[in-house]
C-alpha cells in the first residue's frame, strides 16, 4: 500500500467513500476497551456502568486509551467532548463536576471562594493527566513533592484520591476560626487553599500547595507519601459498591416532616450549629442554634407531657395517646 499523500479534493457526502474512509480510520478505535464504544462519524460515544469504584477507573482508562489513540493517529476529540474536559475526566467529576452528589457542596465552597480557585483547580487536573499520557511521571512528582515517585496510572489515581481529600475536609471543616480535631486547619481553609493555588504561576505547583493547608500545616513536610496521608476507602468520603457508594450523595435540603427537621446554614461548616459559641460564629450559624434549641425544648415537652398522660391513665408504654 502506498504511503500518506497529500489530500487536495474533499469527499462529497453520501458518496460511498465516506463510510467506507470512516471505518477504516477508527476501526481500531475501540481496540482493549472495556466499555461500549457507539460509533457515529460526528459522535462517537463511550460509555459503561458505573457502580463501584472499579468500574469508575474502568470508565477512565478507557478514556485515557481513546485519548491515546488520538494522539498516535494525529486526529483530535472536539473540545467539549476531549476526555479530561468536562464531565469525561472521571476525577473532576468528582470534586468539579457532580451536581447531584457530595462533591457539589465542596464544588460550591472553593467556587465561592476565589473567581479563579475552580479555573486554577481544572488546570491542574488537566495539566497532570496530559503529563501522565505523555509519560513525563518525573515531572508530576516533582511539581507535587511526593516522596513516592509517581511511575504509573494507578500511582496518578492514588495521587488523585490524595489530592482530592483534602478538598473534602477543607471544605467539611471550613470553619471562620482555627481548628484542630480533624487536623491543625486555619479559620477559613477553603480560601486559604483558594489563595495558595491562584498565588502560583504553575498550576500543579499550586495545587500542591493548596493540599498542603490539609497535609502540611506546620510548613515543616519535605514532601508527601501520598500512600500514608491517604489510604482509599478510609477517607471521610466512604467508599464502597453500589448503593453503598452512594451513601454521602444522599443530602437532605428541606424538612421530610414535623419530626425530620432541616436547617440550612449559609457559610456553615461540619456540625459547627453543634459547637459552643465563638465570636467568629457567621449570624446564620447563631440563628439556627436558636431554632434547634426550641426544637429541641419542644421534643422535651412533647415527651414529658406524654409521660404524665401515661402516668395518669395508666397506660402501657409505647401506646399512643
Amino acid at each position: 500500500m502506498p504511503g500518506r499523500c497529500t489530500v487536495t479534493s474533499e469527499i462529497l457526502q453520501g458518496s460511498i467513500l465516506s463510510p467506507l474512509l470512516f471505518y477504516v480510520f477508527v476501526n481500531d478505535l475501540d481496540g482493549g476497551l472495556e466499555g461500549t464504544l457507539s460509533q457515529i462519524a460526528n459522535n462517537t460515544k463511550l460509555g459503561g456502568d458505573i457502580d463501584s469504584v472499579e468500574g469508575r477507573e474502568a470508565l477512565q482508562k478507557d478514556l485515557d486509551k481513546s485519548e491515546r489513540w488520538t494522539i498516535t493517529n494525529s486526529m483530535t476529540f472536539p473540545k467539549a467532548n476531549r476526555p479530561g474536559s468536562g464531565n469525561s475526566s472521571l476525577v473532576e467529576v468528582n470534586f468539579l463536576s457532580a451536581p447531584l452528589s457530595c462533591f457539589s457542596c465542596e464544588y460550591a465552597d472553593f467556587q465561592k471562594s476565589s473567581l479563579g480557585c475552580v479555573t486554577a483547580v481544572r488546570k491542574a487536573f488537566q495539566q497532570i493527566k496530559d503529563l501522565s499520557l505523555s509519560g513525563a511521571y518525573d515531572e508530576i512528582s516533582s511539581k507535587m513533592a511526593t516522596c513516592n515517585k509517581i511511575s504509573n496510572k494507578e500511582a496518578i489515581y492514588q495521587l488523585f484520591g490524595f489530592a482530592r481529600n483534602a478538598f473534602t475536609m477543607m471544605a467539611m471543616m471550613d470553619y471562620p476560626y482555627k481548628t484542630d480535631f480533624m487536623g491543625d486547619l486555619p479559620a477559613n481553609p477553603v480560601k486559604v487553599g483558594c489563595d495558595q493555588i491562584t498565588a502560583h504561576k504553575d498550576p500543579i505547583e499550586g495545587l500542591a500547595a493548596l493540599v498542603g493547608v490539609f497535609y502540611n500545616s506546620s510548613g515543616l513536610v519535605q514532601c508527601y507519601d501520598i500512600y500514608q496521608l491517604y489510604q482509599s476507602c478510609a477517607d471521610p468520603t466512604g467508599c464502597g459498591t453500589g448503593s453503598d457508594a452512594e451513601a454521602w450523595d444522599y443530602q437532605i435540603n428541606s424538612s421530610l416532616s414535623p419530626s425530620l427537621i432541616a436547617l440550612t446554614i449559609k457559610g456553615g461548616a461540619h456540625h459547627l450549629d453543634l459547637r459552643g459559641h465563638n465570636p467568629a460564629d457567621p449570624p446564620s450559624v447563631t440563628e439556627v442554634r436558636k431554632l434547634e434549641a426550641g426544637i429541641i425544648s419542644s421534643w422535651v415537652k412533647s415527651a414529658a407531657m406524654e409521660r404524665v398522660w401515661k402516668q395518669g391513665t395508666g397506660a402501657a408504654p409505647g401506646s399512643q395517646p
